[in-house]
């Protein structure tokens, strides 16, 4: 399997949100063996999410040390595993609470000794607070806020819901400018314009 559905149901053929499987590379022996990423920079683009970020979680979800010059971390860690891992982080960090988009930007809130993160949906506009209900997800939001506050980048993307907005209203914003200059007609005999009301079904 080359990609995998961020919604987890990998029956769904139509679900639009894929993300490329894990690739990685088992190398080393004994107490010295370690696993590197061969594509995490291309998942971490289709979640949004900084790869330092990503590594730091599955590091601490496996009990691993985290390399981040050579994208490697240590122990043995198969595709299979890193899939149920990483839905599990999309599912409780990623996914909007409200149209189960994973199309959501953190946020930092509250006071210096009590932060917390809300996810803003850029699809639906929701705001949720962060759940740190489930296993391991107090640790991820841990990891969240000090990457943000470290000033480092977050990638923001422009997710599937968002272009395919953008691409109607630049469609619909083409079709009304085309409709405009279809109903300027120009009076050759006296060089005024004329503005004619067109009817939309007789145009072709």
């Amino acid at each position: 399997m080359t990609t995998i559905n961020m919604n987890g149901n990998e029956l769904d053929t139509q679900y639009r949100y894929t993300m490329p499987a894990f690739k990685v590379q088992i190398a080393g022996k004994g107490n010295g063996i370690y696993t590197i990423f061969n594509n995490m920079d291309d998942i971490c683009k289709k979640l949004n999410h900084p790869p330092e970020v990503i590594f730091r979680y599955i590091a601490f979800v496996t009990g691993s040390s985290y390399t981040e010059d050579r994208n490697m971390l240590t122990g043995s860690h198969t595709p299979e595993k890193l899939k149920e891992i990483i839905l599990h982080y999309i599912r409780h960090s990623i996914m909007c609470s409200s149209c189960v988009i994973p199309e959501t930007i953190p946020e930092i809130i509250g006071s210096k000794k009590n932060l917390k993160i809300n996810l803003r949906c850029s699809a639906c506009k929701h705001v949720s607070p962060f759940n740190v209900t489930p296993k391991y997800m107090s640790k991820a939001e841990e990891i969240i806020i000090k990457h943000i506050q470290s000033g480092k980048p977050w990638p923001q993307n422009k997710g599937t819901m968002v272009l395919q907005k953008e691409s109607r209203h630049e469609i619909e914003t083409e079709q009304v400018y085309d409709s405009v200059e279809r109903s300027e007609i120009v009076d050759e005999t006296d060089g005024t314009q004329q503005t004619n009301e067109i009817n939309p079904f007789d145009i072709i």
